[in-house]
């Protein structure tokens, strides 16, 4: 009902003023005796002064009602009860002998008598005085029951008050004089009309004025026949007995031609409304049409999927999920939904990882991520994980969408790789050391320069070979292991890589202040002595060699770098950077691996790594570490 709520909003205010305008212009013409501000029809009963000034009470009530709904409870109160009051008192002296207590006898007895007019608020006024008092003070109750007594109350009110108006349209007094006594003024008739309107409609959501104001085709047809019915019968009738009275036509014509008008209008809006209707109700049809048929291809799409797909809301719990989900899973769809994934598919000691998850999804953080995870079956397996948060039209998030694939076989591929990388690393380790050891104790001996250069060669092979073996046994170890984080400055770390690798280095360089990180500060030194060892390598050969270590703010993250003036790569070649064993310059020693195991440290650390590059220009090597400071 927020529509409603701002139709409320938008007219109570001009209605409260509208009705306290009329009481206070009502008083100024009782004040200073101007006749047409007490009544708007000449010579026609005017209102009573202390009406006008319950209208003003009663269109404060309004204003209050629409600007502090629930601030100004007791005031409202109040005022409600003070209308109560005044209609219910002068009610009762119709019937009782009270004119000592009344307050149009009591402030303007005078003005009242000297006006030839009677002294007294007209029975039928009063009376609504007081079902509008009770109407404001049930007003805020959301009881069912409370509510149909406010608007019965209020509907007998409204009917009550439009009988007087039309008794001075048709001139029928008994309309506006109830019992013979005071007759109710035009202007407060109409004036009721609008107040009871206004307080029928101040609380848009409740019964009757819920259907009229709701948005749909029932509640259109109720805002546009209403006015009709309320202002048309009343006008042809009045138009008839006018031209009645002036003899244009006989009684029997003016009846049939008030027949005629009533039911020529009421035929035309009908069929305008029917066209009207049945063109919403054709465009709905095509809108429905479309939306089904859009849905029928996103559910084949989505059904034919390898992937499996589902999507959670703000607990985790699992709103809709397609066939191939459940194929990896092992549940089915009806297993699944509406119950929390985390509970059903996640090992115990990983679950408050995942809950960090769902409640950074909350936030709006997307993210990609490898988990394991526990089928119908019992059996584990690997899946990978890409969940993004989904929106409302408000652009709130109300959940998420995630993604999943099982890579059970590439894990174990890789674990196997791994273990056969780090196996394979450590035996031939042992063979390379002896060769080594051989090889310097041959050298202490008096040999022939050939010789010589031969054992040369043999040690550099054999501690080339052994460099690429701790390299190998470092992108194995980094592959598997769980990388264990903590808050550190980067600035130590790098000052005390760069210190190592530079003693012999002829160029410039400039480290600039880095921000701090959430990492595994081994693996980061590592990262570092691999990137900083190339940088002075490759540029090396430059004419003023230089090296730049520092960071930037991309998105809202911090951005690291480590930039060089070396050889550079051509854009085919950076393509191919961090692929292992990979080479482009030849004439620089290296085995291909030192940027691969830089790659997967970044990766561990929830990172990503790219690489710029010109030739001629040197290289620079970029990456995030997107682990969050805790």
């Amino acid at each position: 009902m927020a529509t409603s709520a701002k139709v409320r909003i938008r007219y109570l205010p001009g209605i409260s003023f509208l009705v306290i305008g009329v009481g206070v212009l009502t008083l100024i013409g009782w004040q200073f005796d101007i006749a047409r501000l007490k009544s708007i029809v000449p010579n026609a009963t005017p209102m009573n002064p202390v009406t006008a000034i319950t209208f003003i009470l009663s269109g404060a009530w309004l204003l209050t009602w629409s600007r502090y709904k629930n601030k100004y409870k007791a005031g409202g109160y109040l005022i409600a009860c003070i209308i109560s009051a005044i209609g219910l008192l002068h009610f009762i002296s119709y019937f009782f002998a009270l004119d000592n207590v009344r307050l149009d006898y009591l402030l303007y007895a005078d003005k009242i008598r000297n006006s030839n007019i009677p002294n007294k608020i007209a029975p039928n006024t009063a009376f609504l005085f007081l079902l509008c008092g009770i109407a404001m003070f049930i007003n805020n109750s959301r009881q069912k029951r409370a509510i149909i007594v406010k608007q019965s109350v209020l509907i007998f009110g409204f009917f009550l008050a439009y009988v007087s108006v039309l008794g001075y349209i048709y001139n029928i007094q008994p309309a506006y004089r109830m019992g013979g006594f005071t007759p109710m003024a035009l202007t407060t008739g109409g004036t009721f009309l609008l107040l009871i309107t206004a307080i029928f409609f101040s609380n848009p959501g409740d019964g009757l004025a819920q259907s009229i104001m709701s948005p749909l085709s029932g509640g259109n047809l109720a805002r546009k026949l209403i006015p009709f019915i309320l202002i048309f019968p009343p006008l042809t009738g009045y138009l008839r007995l006018l031209g009645e009275k002036r003899g244009l036509f006989p009684v029997e014509f003016g009846v049939e031609l008030n027949t005629f008008l009533f039911m020529f209008v009421l035929l035309v809006f009908t069929v305008f409304y029917a066209t009207v209707m049945n063109k919403k109700e054709l465009q709905a049809k095509q809108t429905q049409k479309e939306i089904s048929e859009n849905e029928r291809r996103f559910r084949t799409l989505l059904y034919s999927m390898k992937e499996g797909v589902a999507s959670l809301d703000l607990e985790g719990a699992v709103v809709f999920c397609n066939p191939a989900f459940c194929d990896i899973t092992g549940y089915s769809i009806a297993e699944l939904v509406n119950r929390q994934m985390i509970k059903m598919l996640i090992p115990t000691r990983d679950r408050l990882k995942f809950m960090e998850w769902v409640t950074r999804r909350s936030s709006g953080k997307d993210e990609d991520y490898k988990a394991q995870i526990i089928k119908k079956t019992g059996e584990r397996i690997w899946i990978s994980v890409k969940a993004r948060s989904m929106f409302d039209y408000d652009k709130k998030i109300n959940g998420a969408l995630i993604t999943i694939g099982d890579i059970t076989d590439e894990v174990v591929l890789l674990q196997d790789l791994n273990a056969f990388t780090g196996s394979a690393a450590h035996d031939l380790n042992a063979p390379l050391s002896r060769i080594l050891a051989i090889s310097g104790l041959l050298e202490s001996y008096e040999l022939e320069c050939e010789v010589k250069e031969l054992l040369t060669c043999i040690s550099d092979t054999a501690n080339g070979m052994q460099k690429l073996l701790r390299d190998l046994l470092d992108f194995s170890r980094i592959g598997s292991a769980q990388l264990e984080k903590v808050n550190a400055s980067l600035d130590p770390i790098v000052k005390e890589v760069y210190c190592f690798f530079s003693s012999n280095f002829k160029g410039s360089s400039h480290i600039h202040p880095l921000p701090e990180a959430n990492v595994n500060v081994p693996a980061i030194r590592q990262l570092y002595s691999n990137l900083i060892s190339n940088a002075i390598k490759y540029s090396s050969k430059s004419e003023t060699p230089k090296v730049e270590i520092g960071a930037y703010h991309k998105n809202g993250q911090p951005v690291y770098y480590v930039k060089d003036n070396g050889v550079g790569l051509h854009e085919e070649q950076v393509k191919k950077l961090f692929t292992p064993f990979k080479r482009f310059h030849h004439e620089f020693e290296g085995n291909g691996l030192g940027l691969v195991i830089v790659k997967r440290i970044v990766e561990k650390h929830g990172g990503h790594i790219w690489a710029e590059s010109e030739p001629g220009k040197g290289l620079t090597v970029n990456f995030t570490l997107a682990a969050e400071m805790h």
